[in-house]
């Protein structure tokens, strides 16, 4: 690890986004990375430590100075090019770091699993697009790389999209809840299962999340 970019990611943490006409954050704050670092500290045996992440930024950044193989699915190339910039004072780190540019619903299929660019991945983080489409077919494909007892981390649980699959997992017995809080989940894949099973095996699971999704808010 390199200790001056942890110092920089937790006290003093560029800003790649942009919106409301001003350089912004992003989600990821000091909380959710240590998060994310004690999910990475997992090792999962005979898994190389890669990750696999829909979205781009301080995660990208966490991910690497812990060591890891990075690819990012990231649906906006200037967020890329300021992270590429930063990553040009830490060389080590950016020959380590693979992006692509696009909607991470097709460029998931294309570039990573048709494609077959990748082994099975350690950890995958959700934090791209947050509409129902989006989630659930980046989910499809990160679930199909994910290897057995690989971490899945789904941020941002107060938007209605990760919520839905917030409970859905929760409710499968093929993951295990590792550690949660309001606005960051994550989960450990309990067995080396590529593909989810049609609907006639996921009736226990509907039945499960039927009543924690009966009083979710319409707002979210």
């Amino acid at each position: 690890m390199n200790i001056e970019l942890h110092q920089i990611l937790l006290n003093n943490p560029p800003k790649f986004h942009f919106w409301n006409g001003q350089p912004q954050l992003g989600g990821m704050g000091p909380p959710q990375l240590k998060q994310i670092e004690r999910c990475a500290e997992r090792n999962v045996e005979g898994v190389q430590r890669i990750a696999i992440e829909t979205g781009a930024g301080l995660s990208t950044l966490c991910l690497l100075n812990l060591g890891y193989q990075v690819y990012s699915f990231c649906l906006g190339q200037p967020v890329l090019d300021k992270i590429s910039a930063f990553l040009d004072n830490y060389p080590a780190l950016k020959k380590n770091w693979h992006p692509c540019e696009g909607p991470s619903e097709i460029t998931l299929a294309t570039e990573l699993v048709a494609g077959k660019k990748v082994p099975r991945a350690a950890l995958c983080l959700m934090d791209g697009g947050h509409g129902l489409q989006t989630v659930f077919v980046d989910f499809v494909y990160l679930n199909y790389c994910l290897a057995k007892n690989g971490v899945l981390l789904l941020d941002d649980l107060q938007i209605g999209a990760p919520k839905l699959l917030y409970h859905f997992l929760k409710a499968n017995r093929n993951f295990a809840e590792f550690e949660s809080t309001p606005k960051l989940g994550s989960f450990v894949k309990r067995n080396d299962v590529r593909l989810l099973p049609d609907w006639g095996a996921q009736r226990e699971i509907l039945d499960r999340i039927g009543t924690a999704l009966a009083g979710m808010p319409a707002s979210t």
